[in-house]
């Protein structure tokens, strides 16, 4: 059992919709769009592809802001940097929906990993929910993500806040996406921010990808 494992094994918590922890790839993928499985070079070594469906999303994040008000609420990780810190909820509690999401992403995602970087084989995330909202924390500064090889960022309520987006550093801004559309990009080389959110409540699934040989370390700076 890694860290993060142990972390959240007494904090585990069953899910009862059936709809996020039974893989249906009509309900979970977007199937329909023309692009799936492509991707889009945005900026500079940061890519797009179609992945999650709108639907999925929507009942993805009721489902986590449900659980939140049982009292697995949203908390930031007291490992990070205060400048880093988000409100969050990790799917390590929920293992019914961290499975199908894995799931997912090996299906749909790992293959254009291996395409582009050569890494054909991923076998663990972290996986969570990111809260930035005017009222808490709306941004947060300049960084390189550590807990994994690949980062992929999923919009699940674009259109429902205003602000947002992701810059990476010297390169460009990225403004918020279509939900369920993921933002993906080598977790190592590629500094970025989250922009400040002005009004609402921005929601993203957030994961960090593993691939074979890394070892998680939930103090790692």
């Amino acid at each position: 059992m890694n860290i993060e494992d142990a972390y959240y094994a007494g904090k585990q918590i069953i899910c009862e919709n059936k709809k996020l922890t039974s893989y249906d790839a009509s309900f979970v993928i977007d199937k329909d769009n023309p692009n799936i499985q492509k991707y889009n070079e945005v900026i500079p070594r940061v890519y797009t592809t179609p992945f999650l469906s709108t639907e999925f999303c929507k009942e993805l994040l009721e489902e986590s802001i449900r659980l939140s008000t049982k009292g697995d609420t949203f908390e930031v990780n007291p490992t990070e940097g205060g400048s880093v810190q988000v409100p969050e909820f990790n799917f390590k509690k929920v293992p019914g929906i961290y499975n199908l999401i894995i799931r997912a992403v090996k299906e749909n995602l790992v293959p254009m990993f291996n395409h582009l970087w050569g890494r054909p084989n991923y076998y663990e995330a972290t996986i969570q929910i990111a809260n930035y909202s005017p009222r808490e924390i709306s941004e947060i500064s300049y960084h390189f993500d550590s807990a994994g090889d690949v980062s992929v960022v999923v919009p699940l309520n674009t259109g429902e806040y205003e602000g947002g987006g992701t810059e990476f550093l010297n390169r460009g801004i990225v403004e918020p996406l279509p939900n369920g559309t993921a933002l993906f990009f080598d977790s190592f080389t590629n500094k970025h921010r989250g922009l400040a959110v002005t009004k609402g409540q921005r929601y993203l699934l957030v994961m960090w990808i593993k691939g074979y040989n890394y070892n998680f370390d939930l103090t790692r700076e």
